[in-house]
């Protein structure tokens, strides 16, 4: 009943403990981080972002069935300047392997490198748009998964690293 709620009908309070994306349907994932204009609270002025990892926990207690487990997941963002346009995230471009979205089997997790776009909403409160996770290869694999939402222990997590330039 859950999983018609959040799915069929757009209850997106009921992602707050399990986060679906399949392959094939285009069942997606949408993410936002209302608040990171409060990340600078606190701070004496500019931050430099570091590093900034978007990690999914994979949830095994649903992987019961025989269907594939998504090899790699894709991440994008909402164009700022064009609501409703999905778009790619500059630390797709920035080399080989940075970015992210294979599955970790042996961590049970998929990790993203989004220190440019954090780094970006944070210096610009505009471009903090959604995020939408999907299976990468949709058309060509029937792979799924089912993550962990902040309503689970050990959920979604972002991991940052900054550094506090003197102002002196």
């Amino acid at each position: 009943d859950n999983i018609r709620a959040q799915i069929l009908e757009g209850d997106t309070v009921q992602g707050d403990s399990l986060l679906f994306v399949q392959s094939m349907s285009n069942l997606r994932v949408k993410i936002q981080m209302p608040y990171m204009h409060k990340f600078l609270e606190g701070t004496q002025g500019n931050i430099a972002i570091n590093s900034a990892r978007l990690v999914f926990p994979v949830d095994d207690d649903y992987l019961q069935d025989t269907l594939e487990l998504a090899r790699n997941l894709l991440l994008f963002k909402e164009d700022p300047m064009r609501p409703g346009v999905i778009t790619n995230l500059d630390d797709q471009f920035v080399a080989p392997g940075y970015f992210g979205g294979a599955l970790d089997a042996e961590k049970r997790e998929y990790s993203f490198n989004i220190t440019q776009h954090l780094q970006g909403v944070i210096d610009d409160a505009n471009l903090n748009t959604p995020l939408y996770l999907r299976v990468s290869g949709s058309a060509q694999n029937a792979g799924r998964v089912v993550l962990k939402g902040p309503g689970r222990e050990m959920p979604l997590r972002l991991e940052i690293r900054y550094t506090q330039p003197n102002t002196n």
